[in-house]
């Protein structure tokens, strides 16, 4: 009779303790500003878990990092809620520190790149403008006593690393793009024995510098314009295609703004 009692409070304890298939749990992790620093303030970073369809699934799960470096990643859950593969995996989503609801800095500082994208300037003319816009976020940071030398690879790789402690996962399975990359390769160097598996997209080295990034690319994409241009063939079928280019970002600029 003992026995039947003991099963019974193991069934009902477990039952009450298991979350639901197709659940989506939101929470909020505490981590410091600077791990270097003893006296760094804490910062609340948002994240959600959008629990695996299968409930009996023991898969490792998915985390997906997101790009920019700045973009807000919990933007993504509609794209999750009904993907195939949370069928028998969950997935892993957090705002980056100082990105969307964790403490987003310079939310303005992307409609002000774009801005300058379509301006067509030149590679030293685009440059200076684009440090202007960054010095201006440095400078209203440091009035909000934000700690730049916190916001670094290595400190957003730590986060990763305390949330996935947290969620109780033993390993996960690592997805992201552009800067996503970089902060994967960032986690697989720093926190080898978390990572099950890795894919990323348009890879974004932890030793390349961003501004050179995109500067090549630059370079790249309105090389082909020219030719395309210089080529009778390429400018029949696609005809002003430079300009074209540059009327998409610009409508795509005004959306942002409205």
């Amino acid at each position: 009779m003992r026995s039947l009692t003991v099963l019974i409070l193991a069934v009902l304890f477990h039952a009450c303790n298991t979350t639901p298939p197709n659940e989506v749990i939101d929470g909020i992790l505490e981590v410091p500003e600077n791990r270097q620093d003893s006296d760094s303030r804490t910062l609340k970073l948002v994240y959600k878990v959008l629990k695996a369809k299968k409930a009996d699934s023991l898969k490792a799960p998915i985390l997906y990092l997101q790009g920019g470096p700045g973009a807000s990643t919990l933007i993504m859950e509609e794209y999750w809620k009904n993907h195939l593969l949370r069928n028998d995996r969950d997935i892993v989503l957090m705002d980056q520190r100082g990105t969307g609801a964790s403490g987003a800095n310079c939310i303005d500082m992307g409609k002000a790149i774009i801005a300058i994208a379509r301006q067509d300037l030149g590679p030293k003319e685009e440059l200076l403008a684009l440090d202007s816009i960054f010095n201006q976020c440095k400078e209203a940071v440091n009035q909000k006593g934000v700690d730049l030398a916190g916001y670094t690879s290595q400190e957003n790789a730590a986060d990763f690393e305390d949330l996935r402690k947290d969620l109780g996962y033993e390993q996960w399975n690592l997805l992201g793009a552009s800067y996503g990359s970089r902060l994967g390769f960032t986690i697989m160097r720093d926190f080898p024995l978390s990572v099950r598996s890795s894919i990323f997209v348009g890879v974004f080295a932890p030793e390349s510098q961003l501004s050179e990034t995109v500067i090549d690319f630059e370079k790249s994409l309105f090389e082909v314009l020219r030719r395309c241009e210089q080529s009778e063939e390429c400018n029949s079928r696609y005809p002003y295609l430079k300009n074209r280019l540059l009327k998409i970002l610009l409508v795509h600029d005004k959306n942002i703004i409205h």
